[in-house]
């Protein structure tokens, strides 16, 4: 469970802000997945509660930077906010600098290739990215020497093609890509 906010002043007096989350005990869907592809119905499940978990954070002003499959435990949980980071600075100012290219490149979002500033909608990018990798492999999947701007290109050129494809069980998939095709 995400409590709500607790800050911690640093040495320097610089705020810190932490989440709480309880010890997890279970599979992530990346070795729940070893065995085989998940049924539909297990994915749908599991990364809606992950997505409504995701929106919630983001209400705080959060965003995760690191979702993948090993980052969401069966039934939803999100897992490592190690790469976390807040979208305002300590003036309630929304940070405008661009990011670091942190994160698994796999499911890394476009916004993150481009060094673009921190966005709600790159958590979403990598959350569809997390959900197609379950179901079927990334054409970028195993290229490990491709730049950045290449696996950027390559991402963006995925998504248009896809975005007419129907699945029978992808209602989250469909509303994320219209949240992407929309900005």
């Amino acid at each position: 469970k995400m409590q709500k906010r607790i800050a911690y002043g640093l040495p320097d007096g610089v705020g810190a802000y932490y989440a709480l989350v309880t010890h997890y005990e279970g599979n992530s869907m990346s070795l729940a997945s070893t065995d085989g592809i998940l049924p539909e119905i297990d994915i749908l499940k599991t990364l809606s509660v992950a997505s409504a978990t995701l929106s919630t954070i983001h209400g705080y002003g959060y965003v995760h930077r690191d979702i993948k499959p090993d980052n969401i435990a069966m039934g939803g949980c999100l897992l490592d906010f190690g790469c976390g980071a807040c979208l305002y600075d300590r003036n309630n100012k929304r940070k405008t600098e661009g990011q670091r290219q942190e994160g698994t490149r796999i499911f890394m979002a476009i916004g993150v290739h481009k060094q673009e500033p921190m966005s709600t909608d790159d958590d979403w990018y990598s959350m569809l990215f997390t959900m197609l990798s379950l179901c079927m492999q990334l054409p970028w999947d195993n290229d490990r020497t491709t730049t950045h701007e290449d696996l950027c290109k390559k991402k963006l050129e995925f998504i248009q093609e896809i975005a007419h494809v129907r699945c029978q069980c992808f209602c989250l998939y469909y509303h994320i890509v219209n949240l992407i095709l929309r900005k």
